[in-house]
């Protein structure tokens, strides 16, 4: 940590990327993992450099709620082969409620956990659920392809999916909606891959009839041929 003028530089600890609790007195960062197959997280107090491992295996950074005062993470090698098993946690590493299985993807501002759910038949589902596995929402179902991105204000989601269960596997559509899955908007047809810019201006994405690559401007449809 450093003052913010740069100095007062102190040296707490060995690890990759922190990011600050919600006390602004702990810090949640990436430990060297004693396994080469998974991450370890770790939290440090800056004041007396005390440090606790809370995720000993995890196969996905975790995501922080937006509060700073939760994580959520999922590892792979469940009894469901299809999903991962999915865990929130506090920053001392306790459970809140039981594990459950499926993708996480991030937070809604509100405080709920947004994850993917894949059926046998191959299609995903979009769920929200409260961070002690109650009160599950379906957001949408038919998602297929593309991990769900978030606006950067965690407001907005964009995602791809099919528009009917009969619809080929590769036949999806580009759609943004609320994070709490009102107001779907489709942004483009036959498409997949989406990634919004960073200030969520600009969408690319690839076009499933040529495979070519294109960027949208969100606000005005103006859409480009990648290299134009």
């Amino acid at each position: 940590v450093v003052n913010s003028d740069g100095t007062n530089e102190t040296k707490l600890c060995l690890g990759e990327d922190p990011k600050w609790l919600f006390d602004g007195k702990n810090i949640l960062f990436k430990e060297y993992s004693n396994y080469d197959n998974y991450l370890e997280y770790g939290v440090i107090n800056m004041d007396t450099l005390e440090e606790k491992t809370i995720i000993d295996a995890t196969d996905f950074p975790p995501y922080l709620s937006p509060d700073r005062t939760l994580l959520a993470y999922c590892i792979w090698g469940g009894y469901n082969a299809l999903n991962p098993t999915s865990y929130v946690i506090d920053t001392e590493g306790n459970k809140m409620g039981s594990n459950w299985y499926g993708m996480i993807e991030g937070w809604t501002p509100d405080g709920r956990v947004i994850y993917t759910y894949e059926g046998t038949d191959g299609d995903r589902s979009i769920y929200t659920i409260d961070s002690d596995w109650t009160n599950k929402t379906l957001l949408y179902d038919n998602y297929r392809n593309n991990i769900i991105q978030f606006s950067s204000d965690g407001k907005n989601i964009i995602y791809t999916r099919k528009d009917s269960n009969t619809a080929p596997i590769n036949e999806t559509n580009i759609y943004l909606s609320d994070s709490d899955g009102t107001n779907e908007k489709l942004i483009v047809s036959h498409a997949r891959l989406p990634i919004l810019s960073p200030f969520d201006s600009f969408i690319v994405y690839e076009n499933l009839d040529n495979k070519l690559t294109y960027v949208k401007h969100l606000a005005t449809d103006v859409t480009y041929f990648f290299g134009e």
